[in-house]
Order: C-alpha cells, then structure tokens, then sequence
C-alpha cells in the first residue's frame, strides 16, 4: 500500500481562529491512509497541537516572523528540504509571509498553494508589500484558494478557487441540555437573554464597538448577558472598557473554547460586527445551530441563510445594532439543509480537497516513477 501524500500546511499558530477551525476540519474528517497534513508553525498560540500528534501530523516549529525573520527562513528551508514534500499550502491574511512558497520554489516543490482568509488586514503600513506580492503570487504559487469572493480579490489579481470554510452540520445544530448547562455555568438568570460572540481580540472584530451597543441593548433590557468566547492581544483592554462603561456584571469573558458548538446553544442572537472579514466559520456555525445573526457588511451576503439573519453597515450607529438586536433575539431556525447545499459540509467539501490532493501526488509520482525507469 502506497504511503499517504504529506502536506505540509504553514498557518502562523494553530489557535482559535477561523483558519484553524477550517484546517481542523479538514484535518478530522480527511482519509488519512491516503492524505497525511503537517504543520508549519511560527507561533505559541497552539490549542490543538496534541490532538494533532495523535493524527500522526507532524508539527514543526521556526522562529517568528518578522522579528526573527533570518532564522525563520533559514529553519523553514531546513524542514521542506528534508522531508521532501510535493505539496505546500499556506494559509494566510494577507501577502506577507510568503517565504514559504519561495523557499519551496526554489526546492522544486512541484505543488505550492497560497489559501487567502480574509478581505482586508490591520497593519495598514504593510500594504506595500502585500501589493507588491499581489501583482506577482501567480509567479511563485502553482495554485491559488480563497475562502470567498472578497478574500480572492483581496489577495490575487489572476486566478483562483474558492474552499468552502466548511463544518461539520450535525455537531452545531441546537442542544436544549447544553444550552441550560452552559448558562448554569456562567450563573445566568433563567431568563437571561444572551448576545453572544465568538472571535479574537483583535481591531478586525471591533469589541468596542459591540460593547458600545450592548450598553444601550441593557438599558432598555436589564436581564441581558454579553458573552465573548476568544482570547487576544486587545483582550484587557476590552475588560477595561466593559468596566468603564458599568458593564462588568453583565459581560462574560469566557475565554477559549473546545465546545463553542454547545456555547452557541446558550446565545439568544449572535452578533458579529467585525470592520473586515474573509468568510469566519463562526458565522456558518452560529447559524447551523439556529441562531439568529446581525453581522456588518464584511460579512458576505452570500452565507446568511437564516431569515433571521441581517447585514447592518456599522456607521448606521449603535441605536441601530441595537434595536436590531433586541428585534431577533430569542428567534431560531433550522437552515442546516441550506447550509449544506451551498457547500459547507465538511464531510462533502474534505472530500473534495482529499481528491485535490491524491490526484497532485498520484501525477507527481508517475512522474517520478518514469525517471526511475530511465
């Protein structure tokens, strides 16, 4: 039996974001005997390293970048050239980390993939460099994903096709035992309503601008709870912001977590006023369990399924995310039928990566095999 085809997929760290989720998907439901991932990690924020091991993904470490970007290089050129992969796939922001792809260029990595995750990115003054790369990434990759419309246009200027940030379906639908566990958990009132919220914290998710609204959502209801489930560099000072505004009490910071599945089953109405986005999972997955969603304009419209879900522009102001908010709460619907016909299943769509991949590696080595003949 032929050995399984090793990727080596190269993402900053393996946290709790979007990107993560998606390759943790992929990851638990892909065919192993014939696909095997590893990682490339330039991070400490990494929540699923162990359970990565125990899928027998190999999971290398390098210095970080920028600041250590001469080592990183060097380590990064160091670990493709001895293991020998056909495939690299880096998953990514923006277009400013891609030694990756040059160092495999240069190694003759027959197969180099940049994955694109989001529309826009928060240091402004690295945009040089991101268009720089933009106008030539055709040159250095072989193949170019995207997870939406808007996260291709933001990172290629030529081709590229779209990979449903997929999940999976049955495992977010609502659970009325999790959902009074949960809130019992967090010593929520019985007749609490809860706007939840899952993300980094990070400018891109704009928590102030959450909290700002949720201070006007409580004076005309006193019974409501805001939960952040996520961790991030800007964390403190959303906790100082909550306490400034007289929040504290009815704001729960809950941290990462592994079952944000059954943590969605707690919410009322999911809001998600992030200023710029790819396509976050966590949308797909809050409606999968049939919570009603009020999103900004990064989200694309493409993915509210709900008739419960909405777009509202972020300068129409608090008052508005507001009364929108408090209209829905409490409303859910099944669209899980919907949400797989568009394509995120995770069980349809890993499929269709795993035959990506078998069919690189399976032309890669005929390829190989000829020469050995000759």
């Amino acid at each position: 039996m032929a050995e399984p085809i090793r990727v080596l997929h190269v993402i900053a760290g393996m946290g709790s974001g979007g990107a993560e989720s998606f390759l943790m998907n992929m990851c638990r439901h892909i065919d192993r005997d014939k696909v095997q991932f590893d990682f490339l990690l330039r991070s400490n924020e990494n929540i699923y390293t162990k359970e990565l091991e125990s899928m027998g993904c190999r999971v290398y470490y390098t210095a970080s970048f920028p600041r250590h970007w001469l080592k990183n290089f060097l380590q990064t050129w160091r670990i493709i050239k001895q293991n020998h992969y056909k495939i690299i796939h880096v998953h990514a922001n923006a277009l400013l980390y891609v030694f990756p792809l040059i160092i495999a260029k240069k190694l003759n990595v027959p197969c180099r993939i940049m994955h694109s995750h989001n529309s826009s990115m928060a240091y402004k003054s690295a945009l040089p460099i991101h268009q720089f790369f933009k106008s030539r990434i055709n040159r250095i990759a072989t193949h170019c994903f995207a997870c939406s419309m808007q996260a291709g246009e933001w990172m290629f200027s030529g081709q590229y096709q779209i990979i449903c940030n997929a999940i999976e379906v049955e495992k977010f639908r609502f659970d009325s035992m999790a959902r009074d566990r949960i809130r019992a958990e967090w010593n929520l009132p019985k007749d609490a309503m809860v706007i939840g919220h899952v993300g980094r914290f990070w400018e891109q998710k704009n928590h102030a601008f959450l909290l700002h609204v949720f201070s006007k959502v409580l004076q005309q209801k006193p019974n409501a709870y805001l939960v952040l489930i996520g961790e991030g560099g800007l964390e403190q000072q959303i906790k100082d912001l909550a306490c400034k505004l007289g929040l504290s009490e009815h704001v729960i910071f809950a941290g990462v977590r592994k079952d944000v599945n059954k943590a969605l089953s707690a919410f009322d109405v999911f809001a998600f006023p992030s200023i710029y986005e790819g396509l976050s999972v966590v949308v797909i997955e809050a409606q999968t369990n049939g919570l009603p969603l009020i999103c900004s304009e990064a989200t694309p419209k493409s993915v509210l399924f709900s008739p419960y879900s909405e777009q509202i522009p972020l300068d129409y102001g608090e008052d508005t995310w507001c009364q929108k908010l408090l209209s829905v709460g409490g409303h859910r619907c099944d669209v899980s039928n919907a949400i797989r016909q568009a394509g995120y299943d995770i069980r349809i769509e890993a499929k269709k990566l795993q035959d990506f991949y078998c069919e690189i590696g399976q032309s890669y080595r005929i390829v190989e095999e000829g020469r050995d003949e000759h």
